[in-house]
């Protein structure tokens, strides 16, 4: 079966994602999305992204029981 063939290294990294610590082809991309993430706009998008933050923490949560969700199924 297609799930039998799906990686468990892949399966732990996406359980242990942590988006502020992502990397972008291009940095202006990732500071851009980590503010937004935060909540920073206009002027504030170019600042120097926060080292941690609660919407991080929800975010990284979300992304961790969505994959788990979606996955469950492979057990």
């Amino acid at each position: 079966a297609r799930e039998a063939a799906f990686p468990y290294e892949l399966i732990e990294k996406a359980l242990s994602i942590q988006v502020e610590d992502a990397e972008a082809s291009v940095e202006d991309d990732r500071r851009h999305i980590l503010n937004s993430i935060v909540g920073r706009t206009g002027e504030k998008i170019d600042y120097v992204p926060l080292a941690a933050h609660d919407n991080y923490v929800q975010l990284n949560n979300s992304l961790r029981g969505t994959f788990a969700f979606s996955t469950a199924s492979l057990g």
